[in-house]
């Protein structure tokens, strides 16, 4: 606005001076050939002043100077000595050669003034000619020159603020469907675009059209948006709930996808998107697979240890079209834990090897008796030993059958007794009172404290008591006691049973719930049959219960087997 009303006012001074410089010219032009008329017959420079006739009041409009052949001053209008400079001399002398010459002079009233010199033919004079040079003081000449400049300034300032105005409200109601415009485009970048209702009138008509079609357009992108990000939220929530861990690589090594899986395997917290494969595979050899595998594009599968578990890691190849984000080549990382699996196949392996070892032992003897009871000249007192061994070795294989069964039905959880609540003082009693008959046969003293009630599968609990008491019961030496104690807490139930019999070395703890693990390292039949298998079975049903067995043991000391109970499955 200010450089406006500074151009304004510049032009009106500009437009205004070459009015008012024309007028003085026509004004000087008239009135110089007036003078110069009247001066063609005079006799001497010294009858000018007689000849021209100068009103007074004139003096205040213009000056008049007459210069004979020799350019001296003849005659001047006005009082005082006038300064007459080389540039007006100069002047005059372009006068004298041309015969006229308009020029502008200084004035020591105003600053600037318009001459106007002719010359003069008068063969009376000497020389024969004389210069007649009329000159106006520009503003003194025009009075109302400021106000009429002023008045001007004003009209034009006048016109422009009008303008500037209504320029103004004008351009508020033309944006009126350009900002509707915006806020569409907003919502639209927020994704919360709703319909615009396009108002009927507007005072650019032409811009209901194009809101309507822009609106049109704006809620199919708005229901696009909608689709895609169900569509994104879909693919997310599948590829976040998978419990593999999935990462895509570009073909430069910059990872481009990622689940969470993934970084959970990597011990990673923060998002690795766009960052090289190497800042999340601290692993070198497996990094170096992988990267083997995107240089060659082959397919990779192989199994690698990542902290205490076991992955299986697979590669594939995809291309990603060209209207994606990334194009080209990808490859795919899928990693599975296989931690129980390959654990599983390890456990079932040496299932087999010792389940073969222990049957060989009890089979061996049955048959090396067998043959014996066939062979002639067999006494019948032989023959009653043999008996006996076959019976024995037999039931020892049962035993060990019976257990292996259970143990299996465990594992695959084909067992379908029901949770109940149970009695736990009751129970452990009826353990207690059909294993009195070993225990008095051992010396072993039995006794039974506290009480409990426990929701739970009461056959499993069964076993695990009576497997834990027997074993107290027959490890214990003669004169030796059982305890089994009962307690409930708020937040669990506690069996303990504890016996002072023989002990179990420091080095065997460890392994001691292990399938077919027997303290005597040889592994072989001893007076104490056992099938190592019984302890393995107390540890199965307590992680079905989710309880916690603790062991504390000392060789020649006596043992406490714990069995702790969540409050979870606690009656109280």
């Amino acid at each position: 606005m200010t450089v406006a009303v500074f151009v304004t006012v510049a032009l009106t001074f500009f437009l205004f001076n070459i009015y008012t410089i024309n007028s003085i010219k026509d004004f000087l032009n008239q009135e110089t050939k007036f003078v110069a008329d009247k001066l063609k017959d005079v006799k001497s420079i010294e009858e000018v002043k007689f000849v021209i006739e100068e009103p007074v009041e004139k003096e205040k409009f213009y000056k008049v100077v007459v210069f004979d052949s020799q350019k001296r001053v003849g005659y001047q209008n006005t009082p005082g000595q006038l300064d007459l400079g080389h540039r007006i001399m100069r002047q005059i002398e372009k006068a004298e050669n041309k015969g006229e010459n308009f020029f502008l002079g200084s004035s020591y009233k105003t600053g600037m003034a318009i001459n106007y010199a002719v010359k003069v033919q008068n063969d009376n004079l000497e020389g024969g000619y004389l210069i007649v040079m009329c000159s106006v003081d520009v503003i003194y000449n025009t009075g109302p020159y400021f106000f009429i400049v002023v008045i001007a300034v004003l009209i034009w300032a006048g016109v422009i603020l009008a303008s500037y105005f209504a320029l103004t409200i004008n351009m508020k109601f033309a944006t009126i469907p350009f900002e509707k415009l915006e806020g569409i485009l907003v919502d639209i970048n927020n994704g919360e675009y709703t319909p615009m209702q396009v108002p009927e009138k507007l005072n650019f008509p032409e811009f209901r059209a194009v809101l309507t079609k822009v609106d049109d357009i704006a809620g199919d992108i708005a229901k696009n948006l909608v689709n895609l990000q169900y569509e994104q939220k879909k693919s997310s929530i599948l590829l976040h709930s998978v419990n593999q861990g999935i990462i895509v690589v570009s073909q430069s090594g910059r990872i481009v996808l990622n689940n969470s899986v993934a970084l959970q395997i990597f011990g990673k917290e923060n998002n690795v998107v766009g960052v090289d494969l190497g800042y999340l595979i601290d692993n070198e050899d497996l990094l170096a697979t992988l990267k083997q595998s995107l240089e060659s594009k082959k397919y990779y599968v192989g199994e690698i240890a990542i902290g205490e578990e076991i992955f299986r890691v697979e590669t594939s190849f995809d291309m990603v079209e060209e209207s994606d984000v990334i194009t080209g080549d990808v490859m795919i990382i899928i990693f599975t834990n296989v931690t129980m699996e390959v654990n599983s196949a390890k456990i079932r392996s040496e299932f087999f090897a010792n389940a073969s070892h222990e049957l060989k032992t009890p089979l061996t003897a049955i048959s090396g008796y067998s043959e014996l009871m066939t062979m002639e000249g067999v006494s019948q007192k032989q023959l009653d030993v043999c008996i006996r061994e076959i019976n024995s070795n037999a039931v020892r294989m049962k035993s060990l059958i019976d257990d292996m069964l259970k143990l299996s039905k465990l594992d695959a959880d084909m067992d379908n007794e029901e949770l109940s609540s149970a009695d736990m003082g009751e129970l452990c009693g009826q353990v207690v009172k059909e294993l009195k008959g070993v225990a008095d046969s051992k010396g072993v003293k039995l006794n039974l404290s506290g009480k409990a009630h426990l929701i739970c599968r009461p056959k499993m609990i069964t076993t695990m008591v009576t497997n834990l008491v027997n074993n107290a019961i027959k490890y214990n030496k003669e004169g030796g006691k059982v305890e089994v104690t009962l307690s409930e807490k708020k937040d669990e139930v506690t069996l303990v049973v504890r016996d002072d019999g023989i002990g179990i070395a420091k080095e065997h703890q460890s392994r001691l719930f292990e399938r077919f693990y027997k303290v005597d390292a040889s592994r072989t039949y001893t007076n104490e049959s056992s099938t190592g298998l019984g302890l393995a079975i107390v540890k199965r049903i307590a992680v079905i219960h989710g309880a916690k067995i603790s062991l504390k043991s000392e060789l020649g000391m006596g043992s406490e087997f714990k069995v702790a109970f969540p409050k979870s499955v606690v009656k109280v």
